[in-house]
């Protein structure tokens, strides 16, 4: 149980007063857009209130305006049953409210214990604190976790969720009623999930309450009593878990039913497919890949699964020409590709949709237009000029045919919602007029309609006699969209399965080093 003792008695005291947080007409508006508006939530003590919705549907501005990182335009804000104005993050604070960012600032070369109170002290003052007080209380912290986390070892050392524990103390620490968790499983391998969700009905039991932003439905109802859902900057449905369905809040979400987007997926697979478009033979790298052997027809969606650490990323980027491969052969459509470059991988015509869509993906301070005809740059441009008309033209055409919500086709694409981000990176591929789409985790923190949207994408090129291998961390998407699952474990393929003749359950089996390597379909 985790104690908080320097707030105990003022919960004690506050029993009576069931809502914590209330939001009142809130409005904000961005120029040429409607943020939020109107927006009215009551936040109950102890318990955890999901936020959902879609990608530009306002809740990043709402979970800012909470904590003090945006300005409202109107509206108010009840604390406590208490007027409050939340000017900044030190406004907040005060308060008791803190957010646990999705992409959480930290220092990897800094202790656990460094990292937990920085807050409280500056760099200068930590360096005079008495350091075994100091470990203690970060000791203390971390035990009530039930995480055996050493306050000496440096940040650098730990996995990403035991650094997401570290950046859920450092709000702790601080003595906070109210705490929000952006997407806090985004960057979470699937086998250290459950351990998180255990944190989180902890903070519920120690009286905490929390406000959580999530696309996963899945882990929305696994982890909240409440769910409230945005749509287009307005509040549209605010429900108690118990009284709804997954498939419910969907439709709320996007406003139709994702179903008219899903994949027909027995009428692809009855399909005959004889000719072999991707023949990877004996890949062999380090530890990293160990003999990977893997074909893949034309018209086919090819799932790969696995833990962090299996390979699968690693053996996109190496059909791709990311990463150099000590043996092996890869040939594509009956030629042996030569692969030393990711260019080398663009003229063959094999296209790359990395996992990180800011790091690898996009120039954030691009255009949309100048993001599309990155990657046919040589085509598109003269003498190593990139001409206007040309990035217009290019950049009409995907924005169109991707449904891309964007203001015009040289609006900065760091303005864009997530989904529309991604679906940037994915028409810059396919302005390349690939033969293979190689996608890594290409649905990762877009919201259902956005993820459906991309289904469709991908279903479109298939069709047109190409073929596509993608990764996800999720097992129903695979499941229900692809052709073929292939597992992976330490670098080897350990199973390949027909999609509809596989269970979750196999598919953990077999990434998981459990079972034997296995052939079917």
């Amino acid at each position: 149980m985790i104690l908080l003792c320097s707030n105990n008695t003022d919960r004690d005291s506050e029993t009576l007063m069931p809502t914590l947080i209330e939001f009142k007409n809130i409005s904000k508006s961005f120029p040429g857009v409607q943020a939020l508006d109107d927006v009215s939530i009551s936040v109950e003590r102890n318990t955890i209130h999901a936020l959902v919705g879609e990608n530009g549907a306002g809740k990043t501005t709402f979970i800012k305006i909470c904590g003090g990182l945006e300005a409202k335009d109107s509206g108010d804000i009840f604390y406590k049953e208490k007027e409050v104005f939340v000017r900044n993050a030190h406004d907040a604070k005060k308060l008791g409210i803190s957010i646990v960012h999705q992409h959480f600032p930290q220092c990897l070369k800094m202790t656990v214990a460094q990292n937990i109170f920085m807050p409280e002290y500056s760099e200068t003052t930590l360096r005079l604190m008495n350091w075994k007080t100091i470990n203690r209380k970060a000791d203390v912290l971390l035990q009530n976790f039930g995480v055996d986390l050493a306050p000496e070892m440096p940040l650098k050392n730990l996995t990403i969720a035991q650094r997401q524990v570290v950046e859920i103390c450092k709000a702790i620490a601080m003595d906070v009623d109210l705490i929000i968790m952006d997407e806090p499983t985004s960057a979470l391998p699937l086998r250290e999930l459950h351990s998180f969700f255990d944190i989180i009905k902890r903070l519920k039991e120690s009286g905490m309450t929390i406000i959580y932003v999530s696309h996963k439905l899945d882990e929305i109802f696994s982890v909240a009593d409440v769910i409230t859902v945005l749509r287009d900057g307005k509040e549209v449905a605010t429900v108690p878990k118990k009284d709804t369905t997954p498939s419910e809040i969907a439709t709320i979400m996007v406003g139709r039913r994702i179903e008219e987007f899903e994949r027909n997926t027995e009428a692809g697979k009855t399909a005959a497919r004889a000719k072999t478009l991707l023949k990877v033979d004996g890949l062999k790298k380090g530890q990293i890949l160990n003999n990977v052997s893997l074909d893949v027809k034309v018209g086919e969606i090819v799932g790969l699964a696995g833990l962090q650490g299996s390979g699968c990323s690693e053996l996109l980027k190496a059909i791709f020409g990311f990463e150099q491969f000590e043996a092996g052969s890869i040939v594509l459509n009956g030629r042996k590709l030569e692969i030393g470059s990711s260019r080398a991988g663009i003229e063959a015509g094999i296209a790359y949709v990395p996992t990180d869509r800011h790091r690898e993906g996009l120039n954030l301070i691009m255009s949309v237009g100048e993001n599309i005809a990155l990657a046919e740059f040589m085509k598109l441009s003269r003498m190593g000029i990139l001409w206007k008309k040309n990035i217009e033209s290019i950049g009409l055409k995907y924005i169109e045919r991707l449904g891309i919500k964007t203001q015009s086709v040289w609006e900065s694409v760091n303005y864009l919602s997530g989904g529309n981000q991604q679906k940037v990176v994915i028409g810059k591929w396919l302005a390349t007029e690939p033969l293979l789409l190689l996608l890594d985790d290409p649905t990762r923190g877009v919201d259902v309609g956005a993820k459906a949207e991309i289904h469709k994408i991908v279903q479109s090129i298939v069709v047109e006699g190409r073929a596509c291998i993608m990764t996800s961390s999720e097992f129903p998407e695979l499941l229900s969209f692809c052709d073929r699952i292939v597992t992976m474990y330490k670098g080897s393929i350990t199973g390949n399965f027909a999609a509809k003749e596989v269970t979750e359950d196999t598919i953990m089996h077999y990434i998981t080093g459990a079972g034997e390597t296995s052939v079917r379909g």
